[in-house]
């Protein structure tokens, strides 16, 4: 009798782990266009196909001045990606061009819309969404806002503080 119901008890415990919902929650990383960051060229090439641009830049590291490192830049309408080593590292969207971050929120939607869809401290006109990225990392979602309306949505990681610094100097230029 103990036997029996042993194995009903087993078996309803498999069966309600398979049918509950798992209350650990995946996070999503944000995405820009349907691209994320660590996707690859050819990623980047089968959905947007070729750039209208390509620029590519060799750096030397401010910390070894031995070591060099080549960015390049993907140049779309109104939306750069900038690779290193073949991957994605950086994306900015500055215009209204059709592309949106995973919620849907694009350069040129209101404030409001994008408070609707992401609750998030701002500091200088600008939201930024910090995500965690394995154990010492983030992905920072970053959206620049001006006169109530979005202008600017750049995703970046902060990992290679150095790397980073060359694309925001390269943005930079572009302004």
């Amino acid at each position: 009798m103990k036997n029996t119901i042993f194995k009903i008890s087993f078996i309803l415990a498999i069966f309600l782990l398979s049918v509950l919902p798992v209350n650990a929650q995946e996070i999503k990383l944000e995405s820009l266009g349907g691209i994320h960051l660590n996707d690859s060229t050819q990623y980047v090439k089968k959905i947007y196909g070729e750039p209208k641009k390509i620029e590519e830049r060799e750096f030397t590291s401010r910390h070894d001045v031995n070591s060099k490192y080549k960015i390049t830049t993907f140049y779309y309408n109104n939306f750069r990606i900038y690779l290193f080593k073949d991957k994605v590292k950086y994306i900015v969207s500055c215009g209204r061009n059709g592309i949106k971050t995973s919620k849907g929120i694009q350069v040129g939607d209101s404030e409001e819309q994008l408070l609707k869809f992401y609750n998030l401290p701002v500091e200088d006109n600008t939201y930024v969404l910090n995500q965690p990225m394995g154990e010492i990392n983030e992905l920072y979602t970053c959206f620049k806002i001006q006169e109530g309306k979005i202008i600017r949505i750049n995703i970046n990681e902060q990992a290679n503080w150095d790397l980073l610094q060359k694309i925001l100097d390269l943005e930079e230029q572009l302004k």
